[in-house]
């Protein structure tokens, strides 16, 4: 595991002799298991990945997704890898339709849109919406809904997301969903797990991701190339948006020593369920480490600025965290303000990004206020993606520190001592963007 070792434990354990014989015992297991690892690595290369190199963009992962479901395809396997795909959709199409379908990325529909991967069966049609890093336009999924509705195709539109999240309020209402996604036709898809959020958008989940679709695929391919391929696929989808930080070694060490007794297995649940309180608790202090280090470096002054935090690790909340940093005479908008804002955004353990968070994109009253930051921001800072509802302006986190899932042991021990994580959020990111969007904001919502 990356980030630190499990027999860094709070002191406290000593107080509870099975609980630190569960880590003494564990420890030397883990230590040999990275050793063969290690050794492996040098003959199988087993931690190497070729996505790694690959353009894993949006548009990357689209041209990778089409191919693999095109008849014609390179990869020879004719109509295989779109089948298994339809089946788990339980798309209704004719085996003749499969047999001759087409497909296609960058599809340009109405009003200049373009849904990522369409695939044409017939008289049916499989759209995918690719959603792995970011949102939606707004009426983004509406569009697509209504233009597919006006085909005298059949339909199902799949939204393809991180982790399984929904598309926006903005994109299209659950309302218009239920109307347009009766009878199937559209799916929320996840690219690795597939957790039950409890939320009102599980009806349009199914319980298959991407990364098991990869992983189907290479069990059904009698093709070595392909098969390594399609492996590297789904390594790719669980460690970039699943999380996965153990190793296949580990792994097996871990449930050796955990399933040898009963009371090792009693005490690995107990840690399971106290993992998430684990991570709140880092996550949240390292939030004031970040706030007490701005102000110690100059940044901001505690009578001025405020901050606001929020962390959930629940899927019914979508495991949304963030850190703002606001003046109190920035504006707010139903119970929103203007800030400088470190946010995952629902996109899971991968996806923390760093920017100014504008709730005047809500009201059309705002939105000229939202137009002018957005303009301003990016001439002034630095060129930044499409920006989405809300974020004027907005980059990722460096790619190290954009997973807080995998890198919690290191976080701990920035509490204690800053380090290099504390002094890229204060100094590269939250310093840079702080002296010159603070400007802006004052100026522009001063002005309006």
């Amino acid at each position: 595991m990356t980030g630190g070792s499990v027999d860094q434990v709070d002191s406290s354990a000593s107080d509870c002799p099975s609980l630190r014989a569960f880590f003494d015992g564990l420890t030397p297991r883990l230590d040999a298991a990275r050793k063969l690892e290690a050794a492996l690595d040098v003959a199988l290369a087993r931690r190497f990945n070729a996505f790694d190199f690959l353009n894993s963009s949006e548009l990357g992962l689209s041209s990778i997704v089409a191919e693999l479901l095109d008849v014609n395809g390179g990869h020879g396997q004719r109509a295989l890898f779109l089948r298994i795909l339809v089946d788990k959709l339980a798309h209704s199409v004719s085996p003749l339709d499969i047999e001759s379908s087409s497909a296609e990325v960058e599809h340009a529909i109405d009003g200049g849109r373009r849904i990522d991967v369409v695939v044409w069966l017939g008289d049916s049609c499989l759209a995918i919406e690719n959603k792995p890093y970011a949102g939606d336009q707004c009426r983004q999924i509406h569009d697509y809904l209504a233009w597919l509705n006006k085909k005298p195709k059949k339909f199902q539109l799949v939204y393809l997301s991180a982790h399984g999240a929904p598309p926006s309020e903005k994109s299209v209402t659950l309302d218009e969903l239920r109307k347009n996604g009766t009878n199937g036709r559209f799916k929320i898809m996840a690219y690795a797990g597939h957790e039950q959020w409890e939320d009102e958008y599980d009806e349009f989940r199914i319980p298959y991701s991407l990364a098991d679709w990869f992983a189907d695929c290479q069990r059904n391919c009698n093709v070595d190339r392909l098969r390594w391929f399609l492996r590297e696929a789904e390594s790719f989808c669980k460690r970039q948006f699943g999380g996965q930080i153990v190793t296949d070694e580990e792994r097996k060490a871990l449930m050796e020593f955990v399933l040898d007794r009963k009371d090792q297995l009693e005490i690995a649940q107990v840690i399971h369920e106290c993992w998430p309180d684990v991570k709140q608790k880092v996550v949240e202090g390292f939030y004031d480490v970040l706030w007490d280090a701005e102000a110690r470096d100059g940044y901001v002054d505690h009578e001025h600025w405020r901050i606001e935090t929020g962390y959930s690790d629940q899927p019914q909340s979508r495991g949304k965290c963030y850190w703002s940093m606001f003046k109190e005479t920035w504006s707010i908008q139903s119970g929103s303000r203007t800030s400088i804002r470190l946010e995952n955004n629902h996109r899971g353990p991968n996806g923390w990004f760093i920017g100014v968070y504008s709730p005047a994109a809500l009201g059309d009253d705002g939105r000229q206020i939202y137009e002018k930051l957005r303009k301003k921001l990016d001439t002034c800072v630095a060129p930044t993606e499409t920006p989405e509802d809300y974020w004027p302006w907005w980059i990722w986190v460096k790619e190290e520190y954009r997973d807080w899932g995998s890198i919690i042991p290191a976080l701990n021990e920035e509490l204690r001592v800053r380090g290099d994580i504390t002094n890229y959020f204060v100094d590269e990111l939250v310093a840079k963007i702080t002296n010159v969007a603070t400007r802006i904001i004052d100026e522009i919502e001063f002005k309006s």
